[in-house]
């Protein structure tokens, strides 16, 4: 997850560089949409854990991952 964080400065880093306004817009929605990735993604992560009671994934935590993990893949 920590890797995935630290892509996030790249298109920061570009937008800085760029002189072109629709360039800079278009690196700013991707910062946007790589934030909301990344919360589904920590979503997903944080349904797998199961807890000191639970002998498995839950139906309904499979669903959640299912879900989150689809959300993060169409944005």
């Amino acid at each position: 997850m920590d890797e995935l964080l630290n892509l996030s400065s790249m298109p920061k880093t570009l937008i800085s560089k760029s002189n072109d306004p629709r360039t800079e817009s278009a690196f700013k929605d991707c910062v946007d949409l790589w934030g909301d990735a990344l919360s589904q993604i920590g979503k997903s992560a944080t349904a797998m854990v199961v807890g000191p009671r639970e002998k498995m994934l839950t139906e309904e935590k499979i669903g959640d991952l299912k879900t989150w993990i689809s959300a993060a893949t169409t944005d």
